[in-house]
Protein backbone atom coordinates (compact mmCIF):
# COMPACT_ATOMS: atom_id res chain seq x y z
CA UNK A 1 0.00 0.00 0.00
CA UNK A 2 1.69 3.03 -0.87
CA UNK A 3 1.72 6.03 1.71
CA UNK A 4 -0.75 8.56 0.87
CA UNK A 5 -2.73 11.45 3.18
CA UNK A 6 -5.70 13.20 2.80
CA UNK A 7 -7.23 16.32 4.46
CA UNK A 8 -10.25 14.98 6.38
CA UNK A 9 -12.17 16.94 9.46
CA UNK A 10 -11.68 14.09 12.51
CA UNK A 11 -15.02 14.35 14.42
CA UNK A 12 -13.41 13.23 17.28
CA UNK A 13 -11.20 15.68 18.18
CA UNK A 14 -12.89 18.60 15.73
CA UNK A 15 -9.84 19.05 14.09
CA UNK A 16 -9.32 18.89 10.19
CA UNK A 17 -5.81 18.03 9.74
CA UNK A 18 -3.43 16.11 7.35
CA UNK A 19 -4.44 12.57 8.36
CA UNK A 20 -2.23 8.84 6.91
CA UNK A 21 -3.52 6.41 5.35
CA UNK A 22 -3.08 3.22 7.35
CA UNK A 23 -5.66 0.70 5.49
CA UNK A 24 -7.78 0.34 2.17
CA UNK A 25 -10.40 -1.89 1.02
CA UNK A 26 -12.20 -2.24 -2.37
CA UNK A 27 -15.06 -3.52 -3.96
CA UNK A 28 -15.84 -3.59 -7.14
CA UNK A 29 -19.24 -4.54 -9.02
CA UNK A 30 -20.63 -4.85 -12.61
CA UNK A 31 -23.01 -3.11 -14.28
CA UNK A 32 -25.51 -3.59 -17.80
CA UNK A 33 -22.80 -2.68 -20.99
CA UNK A 34 -19.65 -3.54 -18.68
CA UNK A 35 -20.11 -0.23 -16.37
CA UNK A 36 -18.52 -0.53 -13.09
CA UNK A 37 -19.22 0.89 -9.76
CA UNK A 38 -16.85 0.53 -6.99
CA UNK A 39 -16.60 1.39 -3.05
CA UNK A 40 -13.23 2.15 -1.47
CA UNK A 41 -12.59 2.33 2.07
CA UNK A 42 -9.95 4.00 3.22
CA UNK A 43 -8.73 4.33 7.09
CA UNK A 44 -7.40 7.25 8.14
CA UNK A 45 -5.70 8.19 11.14
CA UNK A 46 -5.85 11.75 13.15
CA UNK A 47 -2.33 12.88 13.80
CA UNK A 48 -3.76 15.05 16.52
CA UNK A 49 -5.90 12.56 19.11
CA UNK A 50 -4.47 9.56 17.48
CA UNK A 51 -7.98 8.37 16.86
CA UNK A 52 -9.32 6.77 13.19
CA UNK A 53 -11.66 8.10 10.61
CA UNK A 54 -13.01 5.68 8.23
CA UNK A 55 -14.09 7.00 4.71
CA UNK A 56 -16.00 5.55 2.10
CA UNK A 57 -15.79 7.29 -1.89
CA UNK A 58 -18.13 5.20 -4.18
CA UNK A 59 -18.02 5.70 -7.41
CA UNK A 60 -20.65 4.66 -10.35
CA UNK A 61 -19.71 4.72 -14.18
CA UNK A 62 -23.56 4.01 -14.50
CA UNK A 63 -24.65 7.14 -12.99
CA UNK A 64 -23.17 10.30 -15.21
CA UNK A 65 -23.57 13.81 -14.52
CA UNK A 66 -22.93 16.87 -16.10
CA UNK A 67 -20.54 19.26 -14.52
CA UNK A 68 -20.77 23.38 -14.17
CA UNK A 69 -19.01 23.23 -17.67
CA UNK A 70 -21.26 21.13 -19.43
CA UNK A 71 -18.76 18.03 -19.43
CA UNK A 72 -20.09 14.64 -18.15
CA UNK A 73 -18.12 12.94 -15.28
CA UNK A 74 -18.85 9.74 -13.40
CA UNK A 75 -20.44 10.01 -10.06
CA UNK A 76 -18.59 9.85 -7.07
CA UNK A 77 -19.74 10.20 -3.44
CA UNK A 78 -17.56 10.53 -0.26
CA UNK A 79 -18.92 9.15 3.43
CA UNK A 80 -17.40 9.48 6.68
CA UNK A 81 -18.33 6.37 8.01
CA UNK A 82 -16.76 6.41 11.15
CA UNK A 83 -17.06 7.68 14.02
CA UNK A 84 -19.84 9.32 12.59
CA UNK A 85 -21.59 7.07 10.56
CA UNK A 86 -25.28 8.39 10.74
CA UNK A 87 -24.28 12.05 9.53
CA UNK A 88 -24.89 12.72 5.78
CA UNK A 89 -24.70 15.90 3.95
CA UNK A 90 -24.93 14.90 0.76
CA UNK A 91 -26.87 16.96 -1.37
CA UNK A 92 -27.53 19.74 0.80
CA UNK A 93 -27.54 23.53 -0.02
CA UNK A 94 -23.65 25.01 0.82
CA UNK A 95 -24.06 26.78 3.58
CA UNK A 96 -26.61 24.34 5.33
CA UNK A 97 -23.76 21.89 4.90
CA UNK A 98 -21.19 24.33 6.36
CA UNK A 99 -23.43 25.17 8.83
CA UNK A 100 -24.27 21.30 9.81
CA UNK A 101 -20.63 20.19 10.04
CA UNK A 102 -19.64 23.19 12.08
CA UNK A 103 -21.89 21.99 14.85
CA UNK A 104 -20.49 18.46 14.23
CA UNK A 105 -16.82 19.85 14.81
CA UNK A 106 -17.54 21.42 18.59
CA UNK A 107 -20.21 18.35 19.60
CA UNK A 108 -16.92 16.15 21.49
CA UNK A 109 -15.60 19.78 22.34
CA UNK A 110 -17.99 22.16 24.09
CA UNK A 111 -21.55 20.91 24.66
CA UNK A 112 -23.08 24.29 24.74
CA UNK A 113 -21.51 25.91 21.37
CA UNK A 114 -22.36 22.56 19.61
CA UNK A 115 -26.36 23.35 20.76
CA UNK A 116 -26.23 26.91 19.24
CA UNK A 117 -24.77 26.16 16.28
CA UNK A 118 -27.39 23.16 15.64
CA UNK A 119 -30.25 25.95 16.16
CA UNK A 120 -28.00 28.04 13.87
CA UNK A 121 -28.12 25.24 10.70
CA UNK A 122 -32.26 25.34 11.73
CA UNK A 123 -32.34 28.97 10.94
CA UNK A 124 -30.67 28.66 7.93
CA UNK A 125 -32.33 26.02 6.92
CA UNK A 126 -35.66 28.12 7.76
CA UNK A 127 -34.36 30.87 5.86
CA UNK A 128 -33.24 29.20 2.22
CA UNK A 129 -36.95 27.32 2.52
CA UNK A 130 -38.72 31.21 2.76
CA UNK A 131 -39.96 30.94 6.20
CA UNK A 132 -41.78 33.90 6.96
CA UNK A 133 -41.55 35.21 10.79
CA UNK A 134 -39.58 37.64 12.79
CA UNK A 135 -38.80 35.47 15.48
CA UNK A 136 -37.20 31.19 14.80
CA UNK A 137 -40.48 29.72 16.20
CA UNK A 138 -42.70 31.69 13.87
CA UNK A 139 -40.45 30.59 11.39
CA UNK A 140 -41.16 26.83 12.22
CA UNK A 141 -44.75 27.27 12.68
CA UNK A 142 -44.48 28.68 9.01
CA UNK A 143 -43.16 25.89 7.66
CA UNK A 144 -45.70 23.58 9.24
CA UNK A 145 -48.78 25.44 8.16
CA UNK A 146 -47.17 24.93 4.60
CA UNK A 147 -46.60 21.42 4.78
CA UNK A 148 -43.17 22.18 4.39
CA UNK A 149 -42.53 20.44 7.80
CA UNK A 150 -44.64 17.42 8.86
CA UNK A 151 -45.96 17.30 12.67
CA UNK A 152 -43.20 15.14 13.84
CA UNK A 153 -40.08 17.09 12.30
CA UNK A 154 -42.08 20.12 13.53
CA UNK A 155 -41.64 18.78 16.98
CA UNK A 156 -38.27 17.86 16.63
CA UNK A 157 -37.40 21.71 14.87
CA UNK A 158 -38.98 23.20 18.49
CA UNK A 159 -36.59 21.21 20.99
CA UNK A 160 -33.52 21.69 18.62
CA UNK A 161 -34.70 25.35 19.05
CA UNK A 162 -35.28 25.23 22.55
CA UNK A 163 -31.87 23.13 23.46
CA UNK A 164 -30.04 25.71 21.35
CA UNK A 165 -31.77 28.24 23.75
CA UNK A 166 -30.23 26.31 26.97
CA UNK A 167 -26.99 26.67 24.77
CA UNK A 168 -26.74 29.95 24.59
CA UNK A 169 -28.57 31.39 28.23
CA UNK A 170 -28.21 29.05 30.52
CA UNK A 171 -24.59 29.17 32.01
CA UNK A 172 -25.59 25.99 34.47
CA UNK A 173 -26.39 23.79 30.97
CA UNK A 174 -26.19 20.30 32.17
CA UNK A 175 -26.84 18.19 28.97
CA UNK A 176 -25.91 14.58 28.56
CA UNK A 177 -23.88 13.09 25.55
CA UNK A 178 -27.03 11.10 25.39
CA UNK A 179 -29.12 14.61 24.53
CA UNK A 180 -26.95 15.78 22.57
CA UNK A 181 -26.75 12.85 20.24
CA UNK A 182 -30.72 12.99 19.51
CA UNK A 183 -30.89 16.86 18.69
CA UNK A 184 -27.88 15.60 16.78
CA UNK A 185 -30.49 13.05 14.89
CA UNK A 186 -33.54 15.25 14.80
CA UNK A 187 -31.81 18.30 12.51
CA UNK A 188 -30.04 15.18 10.74
CA UNK A 189 -33.83 13.87 9.74
CA UNK A 190 -35.11 17.74 8.87
CA UNK A 191 -32.21 17.59 6.74
CA UNK A 192 -32.98 13.80 5.10
CA UNK A 193 -36.51 15.04 5.10
CA UNK A 194 -35.81 18.32 3.03
CA UNK A 195 -33.38 17.56 0.60
CA UNK A 196 -31.28 14.21 1.07
CA UNK A 197 -34.71 12.03 0.37
CA UNK A 198 -36.04 14.15 -2.56
CA UNK A 199 -32.64 14.52 -3.94
CA UNK A 200 -32.61 10.48 -3.91
CA UNK A 201 -35.46 10.39 -5.16
CA UNK A 202 -34.62 12.49 -8.22
CA UNK A 203 -32.18 10.65 -9.40
CA UNK A 204 -33.62 7.20 -9.37
CA UNK A 205 -36.38 8.92 -11.63
CA UNK A 206 -33.84 10.36 -13.94
CA UNK A 207 -32.37 7.47 -14.55
CA UNK A 208 -36.15 5.82 -14.52
CA UNK A 209 -36.96 8.31 -17.59
CA UNK A 210 -33.57 7.96 -19.26
CA UNK A 211 -33.98 4.20 -19.41
CA UNK A 212 -37.35 4.73 -20.48
CA UNK A 213 -36.66 7.07 -23.34
CA UNK A 214 -33.71 4.61 -25.01
CA UNK A 215 -36.36 1.93 -24.92
CA UNK A 216 -38.50 4.68 -27.28
CA UNK A 217 -35.58 4.85 -29.36
CA UNK A 218 -35.23 1.33 -30.28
Amino acid sequence: MENKQKVLQCYSCGNETLMNLVGEHRSDWGCPEDLHETCNYQLYICPICGKPTLLETYWNECQQRYTYNGEIEDYEEHTILFPVSTIKTNNLPVEVKSAFESALKTKNIDTAVCLIALRRTLEIVCKEKGAVGHNLWKKIEDLSNKGILPPELKHASVITKTYGNMGAHDADISTTKQELEQVIEFVQYILDYLYILPAKINKIQEKMARAKDEEGEE
